[in-house]
């Protein structure tokens, strides 16, 4: 018998690290009860955990260290973080557009609030300023 795909909050592996479950943990939460999650998503999630803690930890090092290390010539070059951040922020924005969590994706997916339309989400001319 195959796994379940029915909807469920997925579990978070023991070995992430402090960032990748608060990440693991966040994204779970803004998804909860939109029928999206299923048990079997938690790898994938995993992935998106793992690739928002290596994003972080070369952020925090651009931040410490800066753009730029010096080789054993003197010569600045471009830091290896940069290269990690700059990757793993393309594979972050794939993970999150995966699960409809960047503007274009969610309006893709139509998730603009849980639950049937109401008359103001159907009304086109309603942009959200009268009181």
């Amino acid at each position: 018998m195959g796994p379940d795909l029915g909807y469920a909050t997925p579990v978070a592996p023991e070995a992430l690290s402090d960032n990748a479950r608060a990440f693991f943990d966040r994204i779970v939460k803004a998804l909860e009860g939109r029928e999206v999650l299923r048990s079997i998503d938690a790898d994938a999630l995993t992935a998106a955990a793992e690739t928002y803690d290596r994003w972080r930890t070369a952020v925090d090092l651009r931040h410490e260290q800066g753009l730029t290390q010096a080789n054993r010539f003197g010569q600045e070059l471009k830091a290896p973080w940069i290269s990690i951040e700059e990757q793993a922020s393309k594979q972050l924005q794939s993970w999150l557009r995966e699960f409809g969590l960047t503007p274009s994706a969610a309006a893709n997916l139509g998730a603009q609030g849980n639950g049937p339309p109401s008359e103001e989400d159907e009304n086109p001319f309603n942009w959200g300023d009268e009181d």
